[in-house]
């Protein structure tokens, strides 16, 4: 009974914490999140369609624009890329434990230049070209344990702050300032609530849920927020909840489910900031604290 009542306490504080922010804002700021709320409901509403309308198929296009470019979207990093995206040889000696292993590790992060175009591999630009893997080195998926395209990723480093924007996902970042690593556990206490949250499965709610980890949710020293600024010698703790379901995307007239080319998991990973280049890298350790199936969306 105390779990059950610990838990809707949990979930309460959430929806109240984002309610009262929301009942605080300007007339401005409400019009300006009707209008999003309309853009998503929009969104929502072409995901829902695209893929059901009657096309005229070609089978040897749809194959061969699949082959060449729709999975280079979604590829594993080429040797010479591995060893662009190579952290740097003092924090490997430093952080041997976290080496090659398959729940943590030591990520080097490049600062995003906007090189990440989604379905456009190439950027003409010198930067751009040379950072040409899937989400431009800045993107980063605790779940696949693989630079990612932007909406597929747990983590995207933008040059001064960490944030953790997807597809059909809930990113709940928390910045717990300096505390070791080795400490941090599922069941540490400063993140029960974090692990106890129970994310919504309606898709009006999820997507309200998304407006208040966008403001900022506050739990006494923890604020609760889907970005938070990237600071050396800091730990961070990300909750990544990637929703089963579809989303469909549309490249040179063919359609496909991105979602067929991500590992959709409920994740909680803890990492820190051991090396920081402002606008242009961080390098960060990380272990998975908690990996756990994912909830459906209803009504996506």
């Amino acid at each position: 009974m105390r779990k059950v009542v610990g838990l809707s306490f949990i979930i309460l504080a959430f929806v109240c914490s984002g309610l009262a922010q929301a009942q605080s804002q300007t007339d401005q700021e409400k019009e300006a999140e009707l209008a999003k709320r309309d853009a998503f409901n929009s969104r929502v509403d072409n995901l829902r369609n695209v893929g059901k309308e009657r096309y005229v198929r070609d089978r040897y296009k749809e194959t061969r624009v699949y082959q060449d470019y729709i999975v280079p979207l979604y590829r594993d990093l080429e040797k010479a890329e591995i060893e662009l995206l190579a952290p740097d040889p003092a924090d490997i000696a430093k952080y041997p434990r976290y080496v090659e292993k398959e729940d943590r590790g030591v990520t080097k992060l490049i600062a995003d230049k906007g090189c990440d175009k989604g379905q456009a591999l190439v950027v003409a630009e010198e930067h751009c070209a040379a950072y040409g893997m899937p989400g431009a080195g800045s993107s980063y998926s605790f779940r696949s344990r693989l630079y990612r395209v932007k909406r597929l990723a747990d983590i995207t480093f933008t040059g001064s702050e960490f944030n953790t924007l997807g597809i059909w996902k809930h990113g709940i970042l928390i910045s717990l300032g300096d505390v070791a690593l080795e400490d941090l556990t599922a069941d540490s206490s400063i993140l029960e609530t974090l692990a106890g949250f129970t994310p919504p499965e309606d898709i009006v709610k999820a997507s309200q849920f998304a407006g208040y980890l966008e403001k900022g949710i506050a739990g006494g020293e923890i604020v609760y927020k889907d970005s938070h600024p990237a600071i050396v010698d800091t730990t961070y703790v990300v909750r990544s909840i990637a929703y089963r379901g579809e989303h469909w995307e549309s490249l040179k007239e063919v359609v496909y489910d991105e979602l067929e080319f991500d590992k959709r998991r409920d994740v909680i990973v803890a990492f820190r900031v051991i090396r920081l280049v402002p606008n242009e890298s961080a390098t960060i350790v990380w272990k998975v604290l908690s990996d756990k199936k994912s909830p459906r969306i209803e009504g996506g």
